[in-house]
């Protein structure tokens, strides 16, 4: 390989990294970083852990979960939740991120089957869900 084919191989990796605003993860493969308060919402469920989903969500959208009490908002998931995925564990769920270093949607497959995509926001060093 010449120096030319190098450089230019050299240039479309860094302009991929650069400029990458999609990350992903498969069924059964480690989850990205901003999937993070999704997979937590998920196990907080199926756990019936309502100090846990205190955790998933943004200051913003904390507060106002707050004022419905976190038992009626677990509740509400647990309903939804058993509805649409039955028995479920985590590693039915591929997740997708779209965004940058602060903002930006996961976009979640349960068994093959896109759902909506659920806006999260990186926190405190930490990412948190900043919808419900």
């Amino acid at each position: 390989m010449n120096f030319v084919q190098q450089f230019l191989i050299g240039v479309l990796l860094i302009g991929a990294v650069v400029f990458h605003v999609g990350a992903s993860s498969g069924l059964g493969a480690e989850p990205i970083m901003q999937a993070q308060p999704i997979i937590c919402l998920l196990k907080s469920v199926k756990d019936k852990d309502p100090k846990r989903l205190q955790d998933v969500f943004s200051k913003r959208l904390r507060a106002e979960l707050e004022e419905l009490g976190w038992d009626k908002v677990l509740h509400q998931y647990t309903e939804t939740f058993h509805d649409a995925f039955g028995e479920y564990v985590i590693e039915d769920f591929a997740f997708e991120f779209f965004g940058d270093k602060e903002k930006g949607e996961v976009s979640v497959t349960f068994k093959g089957k896109k759902l909506p995509k659920h806006r999260v926001v990186h926190e405190n060093g930490e990412w948190k869900m900043n919808e419900r």
